[in-house]
């Protein structure tokens, strides 16, 4: 193998469809590395065969232009629903990833490219290979999932994590749990965060009116939550404890929610719907990725209480936008806010709602919040999570061994 420049195979299954945080950290450390002159080559796997380094930039350029039009993302009808599928279907995801491994095994490119698994569990391949494991939920709340991933990540994640030659985490909290469920030497695991794009940042009011009356709010007049719509990001209980504010609260300050459906929705919902109708919570789905700064930065407050998070994109990238937030005491979420924000129990609907009513009614907490966080989020960018995954790369072929 040449010691002296990289060439990376890269599973870019995850960039399909509407991205979710996995296809935005897959997306945003491939453009970086895309530019490093260290890097020879770039190729993908996805559902469709190998991808040269220049589809896999036109494929970028494709989504980053129509994300920013389009609220389905850049991603054919067909192509968004067979992803859907992937977690739905018995066996579907077993399925994909032994056509994705015939593929690697008979149009690869072979032992002398580093194979880059972003999500889990790795294809064979005879080279060297590094894998990034986002969190342990389906270990720690497998009812939080459908039964069929939860099933495959069982089955699978074990071997893959024995076979990676190196392993990439996005917290320490994720390392934390990777060494208690798994026998697994630190030395082979590496933290590479995700960043915040600049396009996160504060903005006027003149400057998001535009988007705010696109979606028919109102500057400094919501709260926000942004995720997708399942029962790991503990909207249920957040909306209960809006719903446990003051009428006026309420009506005066919407609760905002951006996210796709995800799965087991129907009892948050049926909660939501029942507050629009009073016209005291707003669904607005999935929203195109241009808006989502301007619908930071309009925000009163951001609200993020999940049950448990690997590490929580949306908390930094509303404190980038000069938000003040209110997340969860438990799992990454601690880590990736530091002391910049609100911090309530997910079980406990009082504290969550004494964090909202903070953020409603205090000017003076909302501006303390509002510095630390832009402090805080200056302190993650994706020039700096390239470098990292870079070095971990290159350390790997370093390392490596054909008879391993």
């Amino acid at each position: 193998m040449n010691r002296s420049s990289m060439k990376l195979l890269v599973n870019v299954t995850s960039l399909y469809g509407q991205m979710t945080g996995i296809g935005h950290y897959t997306a945003n450390l491939l453009r970086g590395l895309l530019d490093c002159p260290s890097v020879e080559d770039i190729q993908g796997i996805g559902l469709t065969g190998i991808w040269s380094k220049e589809r896999i930039t036109r494929r970028l350029q494709i989504e980053e232009k129509e994300a920013a039009t389009s609220p389905q993302g850049s991603t054919s009808a067909f192509l968004y629903l067979a992803r859907r599928l992937l977690t739905r279907i018995p066996n579907m995801i077993q399925l994909v990833q032994q056509i994705q491994g015939w593929q690697m095994r008979l149009l690869g490119p072979g032992e002398n490219y580093l194979y880059w698994e972003p999500s889990y569990v790795l294809l064979p391949h005879r080279g060297p290979s590094v894998v990034t494991v986002h969190d342990l939920s389906h270990l720690r709340h497998p009812d939080f999932h459908p039964k069929e991933r939860v099933r495959w990540l069982n089955r699978h994640l074990s071997a893959s994590l024995s076979r990676a030659d190196h392993i990439i985490v996005v917290s320490r909290f994720t390392c934390r749990e990777l060494l208690a469920y798994f026998d697994l030497p630190q030395n082979r695991i590496s933290v590479v965060p995700p960043g915040v794009g600049p396009e996160f940042r504060p903005f006027t009011p003149s400057q998001v009116e535009t988007v705010l009356n696109r979606h028919g709010l109102e500057w400094k007049r919501y709260l926000l939550s942004v995720g997708t719509l399942e029962p790991r990001k503990n909207l249920l209980g957040l909306i209960r404890s809006f719903q446990s504010l003051p009428a006026w609260m309420r009506r005066r300050h919407p609760l905002v929610l951006v996210g796709a459906r995800g799965w087991l929705t129907d009892e948050i919902e049926r909660l939501a719907a029942r507050l629009e109708s009073f016209g005291e919570l707003r669904w607005l789905g999935y929203v195109p990725r241009q808006d989502l700064p301007c619908l930071y930065a309009g925000a009163l407050g951001f609200g993020y209480v999940s049950f448990y998070e690997g590490f929580g994109m949306p908390v930094l990238e509303a404190m980038a936008c000069g938000t003040p937030v209110l997340t969860s005491s438990r799992g990454a979420l601690l880590e990736t806010a530091g002391n910049a924000a609100l911090n309530a129990d997910p079980d406990n609907p009082e504290e969550m709602a004494i964090g909202l009513a903070l953020l409603i009614e205090d000017e003076r907490e909302r501006r303390r919040l509002t510095g630390l966080g832009l402090e805080r989020a200056r302190e993650f960018t994706w020039e700096g999570s390239v470098a990292k995954i870079r070095c971990c790369f290159e350390s790997t072929m370093k390392t490596f061994s054909p008879s391993k």
